[in-house]
């Protein structure tokens, strides 16, 4: 009977250190980077290490359903005469590389 009750007591002792060891590491101050605010991914290119496809062309492919197109269809190459745009100009860096970048054109705007 003595030793029943030996067996108990180193029960009651590891589920007391147990107990111990689950409130040291849950109090331990790791805290989730989204506690108490919006859980944005860290600033950087999103793109970058992914393989980019693109389809589009003038009101081809948007979620404006509009008709006629608001804008005519032109070539890409008539926006950017100077740059064909690969999709890799997509993704690099606008402050490293900003000449890589298209400004959208708009029917009508300068420039």
């Amino acid at each position: 009977m003595r030793e029943f009750s030996m067996l108990g007591k180193g029960r009651h002792r590891m589920l007391l250190a147990l107990c111990w060891l689950f409130l040291v590491l849950t109090r331990s101050g790791a805290v989730s980077r989204c506690v108490d605010h919006a859980c944005s991914p860290p600033i950087g290119n999103l793109a970058s290490g992914r393989t980019l496809l693109t389809h589009s062309s003038c009101c081809g492919n948007s979620s404006f359903h509009r008709s006629p197109c608001p804008y005519p269809t032109v070539t890409h190459h008539a926006l950017c005469p100077n740059d064909t745009h690969p999709p890799a100009h997509m993704t690099d860096d606008p402050f490293l590389h900003p000449d890589t970048w298209c400004r959208p054109h708009r029917a009508g705007a300068a420039g």
